[in-house]
């Protein structure tokens, strides 16, 4: 075995190079093609070479890697350039300190779209309360005005001001 990846640009650039040089190659699909974090689909590939050209090949091919998988690559424009928009670096999550209350009602499935939203925009609560019965959601007070546009856009079903 030579090389082993699952990236499609790697793997043809792995090949080409090997064409290239003239060495017999076997290219071959493998099982392992469960990426754990994303539980997503992506094939993986062996080149398998002869013994004799092996030395050869680990040389020609060790600057090809795989790209990284979806959501993980970063942008070099925006960490070079300190541009990019950021997030405010968060204190660790108290939730005793989540004292703001901006919901309360007995429906479920509201209480879980506004759980979602909140988790999108980054925004820390603390819920009392069980299904089905009377919720009650909290956040911090630095948070309360985000947290009541998000609900306030839910509730009207309109866009962000």
């Amino acid at each position: 075995m030579a090389w082993r990846g699952g990236d499609p640009v790697a793997v043809s650039r792995a090949v080409a190079a090997l064409r290239e040089a003239g060495i017999q190659h076997h290219v071959q699909g493998t099982s392992d093609h469960l990426v754990f974090e994303l539980a997503m689909p992506r094939p993986k590939y062996i080149i398998r070479v002869f013994a004799s050209d092996l030395p050869k090949v680990k040389e020609l091919l060790a600057d090809i890697q795989d790209s990284p998988f979806f959501g993980n690559e970063t942008s070099p424009e925006l960490s070079e350039s300190g541009n990019g928009p950021t997030m405010p670096a968060r204190q660790p999550w108290n939730p005793a300190a989540a004292t703001a209350e901006i919901w309360s009602g007995g429906d479920a499935a509201l209480a879980k779209l506004l759980e979602d939203c909140f988790l999108e925009n980054r925004i820390p609560y603390r819920r009392q309360g069980r299904a089905p019965g009377m919720l009650r959601y909290f956040v911090l007070p630095s948070d309360e005005g985000a947290a009541r546009e998000i609900i306030r856009e839910v509730l009207e079903a309109t866009p962000p001001a």
